[in-house]
């Protein structure tokens, strides 16, 4: 069995990521890509998602969509320059970034990715999370839409009273934190990978091209 741990979900990849982070989406459907590639499948690949915060006392919904961010945060020529390469490499991966999605805080969608890995569902959550998001321009702070996320992914038991509880808050925060400060992680997504009897990882950071994947599964055959 190989592991990916990715932080937004290896050979057994794990995999540090938010939500909200486009990068991660595109880094997500390369890591798709290069599995596949290989004629493997969920059976064989086990993808854990450990959460990481771009900002997380961002509000709920600033209301701010995120092209007026990019271009208030990085001057207009370089916000400019960033979406258009973010839709460029969103096309050639599959994805249509929806620009008039706004910047928005993710503590809610974490604790239902944390919620879904309690029952073997995170794949499913995840990807209804980036493509609601980037796709559609779902609110990710907003109750319902994850209660109907959770429902899409067949996730059991009273998840809307879950999500008002703050159930799991100080969990997904102090997993977040530590987990960046022990791999002395900067940025997103980043990716951790392993294989089952072998006590080597490799590590990952950016959206990788496919086959610098292939080169990481390769390396721990």
């Amino acid at each position: 069995m190989r592991a990916v741990s990715i932080y937004p979900p290896a050979a057994a990849p794990y995999a540090l990521s938010p939500p909200v982070c486009p990068w991660c989406f595109i880094g997500k459907r390369r890591l798709e890509a290069a599995i596949r590639e290989r004629g493997l499948g969920p059976k064989d690949v086990q993808t854990t998602w450990k959460p990481f915060f771009l900002d997380a006392n961002s509000p709920k919904d600033s209301g701010i969509p995120i092209g007026v961010h990019l271009r208030q945060k990085y001057g207009a020529q370089a916000g400019a320059r960033m979406a258009a390469s973010l839709a460029a490499a969103g096309e050639e991966n599959g994805i249509k970034f929806k620009e008039d999605r706004t910047v928005q805080n993710t503590i809610m969608s974490h604790r239902l990715v944390h919620l879904a890995g309690k029952q073997g569902k995170q794949d499913a959550v995840i990807e209804a999370l980036f493509s609601g998001y980037f796709e559609q321009g779902a609110k990710l702070s907003s109750v319902d839409t994850l209660v109907r996320i959770a429902e899409t992914a067949g996730i059991s038991g009273d998840v809307r009273a879950y999500l008002e509880s703050g159930e799991d808050e100080d969990v997904v925060m102090r997993e977040a934190f530590d987990s960046a400060r022990r791999l002395g992680i900067t940025g997103v997504p980043f990716f951790v990978i392993a294989r089952d009897g072998n006590k080597e990882r490799l590590t990952l950071s950016g959206a990788q091209p496919v086959d610098v994947f292939d080169e990481a599964f390769d390396a721990l055959k």
